[in-house]
């Protein structure tokens, strides 16, 4: 009898899977949105900066916004630990009047009704978060940079298997229910600041 209870993949490589997943969306998502900012200088005549770039390194793939007042960077990253692969989304976070208390009771409010929808994939069942959200938030700050703020999704090997096949809902998941809220939240913070 074929034990159920263990993923059809390894450890290593649902992490190259998610690391390869994470790259697409991060290059999905700049070409998407290229065509409105300055993405590189033409020729070195140009005095422009890049308002958008994407990175991807050891520290993950991020995309860096940096168009009028507008300054940050959105990261995604998979973490092997001994525990299994946990994706972490981030934000690099240049206001200082954004409350990160309210950030993290939004989220944390948002994943509560998330987890009661019965509709749809359960994507909570597949990217875990902590029952205490403060173990899955945090913020880093560093003096004279901007704070980064990250939310840690634990993955389950055993209930991902069923996405690794299909990259397009892979990434689905991914975006709609680990990114996604992220943004729209900062976002909501990012422009009550600015009022």
């Amino acid at each position: 009898m074929k034990d159920l209870s263990k993923s059809p993949f390894t450890p290593a490589r649902i992490f190259k899977l998610l690391d390869k997943a994470l790259t697409e969306m991060i290059d999905d998502w700049y070409r998407n949105i290229s065509g409105y900012y300055h993405t590189e200088n033409i020729n070195e005549v140009d005095e422009f900066e890049p308002e958008l770039k994407i990175f991807h390194d050891e520290l993950g793939h991020r995309i860096k916004f940096a168009k009028d007042d507008l300054q940050c960077t959105y990261g995604l990253k998979v973490v092997e630990e001994e525990k299994g692969n946990s994706i972490e989304v981030s934000v690099n976070n240049k206001v200082k009047s954004i409350d990160y208390e309210e950030f993290l009771d939004r989220l944390q409010k948002h994943y509560q009704a998330t987890a009661k929808k019965a509709d749809g994939p359960h994507y909570a069942e597949i990217f875990l978060l902590s029952s205490d959200m403060h173990n899955a938030f945090s913020v880093t700050r560093s003096e004279g940079k901007a704070d980064i703020v990250r939310i840690c999704f634990q993955v389950d090997a055993q209930k991902v298997s069923a996405l690794l096949g299909d990259s397009t809902q892979l990434k689905t998941g991914v975006e709609n229910y680990c990114l996604t809220p992220l943004r729209r939240i900062y976002a909501d913070l990012y422009r009550k600041s600015k009022k």
